[in-house]
């Protein structure tokens, strides 16, 4: 384990024996954050990133939010709270103005290398019209918006500073059983799991008015998923200039309510590096889910043991 500091002069700091680490990551949330609590000797040091290499991997690399000194029972604590590079993004704000064609290779060179982003692939893909950047237009926001006009899927910066424009962030696939016996290849064993089935959460049809049929919601959008396990739930969506939705949000809306029909929680007794946006594949009772992705994953490293705690929903695609 290695923890390495960078101060408000540049100067790179190991700390590598922290009391604890956690770590949250979520497909609902642009940074993953990552908390590091040590015992505080008085010598303060203001730092600015920091990066924490596990099993010669790099698991977060980042920027530095907080630092907490506190005293409990006796003892003296710093705690460090620390957000991914895309904190950067978050955090600075665009000049109001219209931008005409950006493509992902202007916003890589223009917002994401200054700060030291990489991104494995570059398509350099306009978005054929102006974009407005109103006020308090964050970086992060003008790249989202770019990334789902484009490409129909969210950005994300991974937690190795990683920038990804079209989704695709993590194809690896990972395999998870109660018994030993069952391992193999990229598989983890789990200590617990909870399985929760949603049937209120699923969306059956969306009815979308557009410009062209003026105020008739005569747009519908079904979701077979809802009609094979004969749920009705019946949504409302106004895709006109006025509304500022369009038709592809209501397909987004079933998406990702077919996600939360079924929901697993697993704790591994083990780090599952990079899990977040990955396919998996779960073995309970003689039961296989297959079908679905990880959506949150949380970490702690504490005591010389390592714990992942992983959410696991189905994937917006599924169709049974």
């Amino acid at each position: 384990m290695i923890v390495e500091w960078t101060d408000n002069q540049n100067k790179r700091i190991c700390k590598n024996n922290p009391l604890k680490i956690t770590i949250h990551s979520s497909q609902n949330q642009r940074c993953d954050q990552m908390t590091v609590v040590y015992r505080y000797n008085g010598n303060f040091i203001s730092f600015r990133e920091v990066k924490f290499i596990f099993d010669e991997k790099t698991v977060f690399l980042g920027i530095v939010d907080r630092q907490t000194v506190t005293q409990k029972n006796g003892k003296n604590y710093l705690e460090i709270q620390c957000r991914t590079l895309a904190g950067y993004l978050t955090d600075n704000e665009i000049q109001p103005q219209n931008v005409n064609n950006i493509t992902d290779n202007v916003i890589y060179a223009t917002y994401l290398e200054p700060f030291g982003i990489k991104t494995p692939l570059i398509r350099n893909k306009p978005y054929n019209s102006i974009m407005n950047i109103g006020k308090k237009t964050s970086i992060y926001d003008l790249i989202e918006n770019y990334c789902q006009r484009v490409f129909h899927h969210s950005f994300r910066v991974d937690g190795e500073g990683v920038a990804f424009f079209d989704g695709n962030s993590n194809s690896s696939t990972y395999y998870f059983s109660d018994s030993l016996t069952d391992l193999t290849k990229n598989s983890y064993p789990y200590t617990s799991i909870c399985l929760e089935y949603n049937r209120r959460e699923i969306i059956s049809q969306v009815n979308v008015k557009n410009s062209v049929n003026g105020n008739d919601y005569g747009i519908v959008i079904e979701n077979p998923y809802a009609r094979q396990h004969n749920i009705q739930h019946i949504c409302y969506l106004d895709a006109t200039p006025s509304g500022g939705k369009c038709i592809f949000d209501a397909t987004r809306m079933i998406e990702n309510a077919n996600k939360k029909a079924i929901v697993i929680t697993l704790e591994c007794p083990c780090f599952v590096f990079n899990a977040l946006y990955g396919n998996a594949v779960v073995s309970y009772q003689g039961q296989r889910f297959d079908n679905t992705e990880i959506i949150e994953a949380d970490y702690c490293f504490e005591n010389g043991k390592v714990s992942s705690i992983l959410k696991i929903c189905q994937r917006s695609d599924n169709k049974t």
